[in-house]
């Protein structure tokens, strides 16, 4: 009796971006936001489209960070993220900042 190995590729579920709607963060300290993905398959690679306040930026591995002495002010951008397959997902996020 012969045998043969089956390969069977599982993608996950359909890609989505996490978290809030927006994040509030105070001028002149250190922000580190971890951004969340759903579904797809890694890794990710993530952009922003807007403006994010002066000083705060998006990393490779979908974080924003940095410290910004924006005013205060209310930043609306749009997150995308692209997925091993080619698959992308974006989401509309903004970015408070206060004094």
């Amino acid at each position: 009796m012969a045998s043969k190995t089956l390969t069977i590729d599982v993608f996950s579920s359909e890609l989505a971006i996490e978290g809030p709607e927006t994040y509030a963060i105070i001028a002149d300290q250190f922000v580190r936001i971890p951004l969340a993905v759903r579904g797809g398959v890694g890794p990710y690679t993530w952009s922003v489209k807007g403006n994010l306040p002066r000083g705060i930026r998006l990393t490779q591995d979908g974080q924003l960070h940095g410290t910004t002495t924006a005013s205060p002010y209310r930043y609306r951008f749009i997150l995308t993220v692209t997925d091993a397959t080619g698959a992308t997902a974006s989401a509309n996020k903004s970015i408070i900042c206060t004094r």
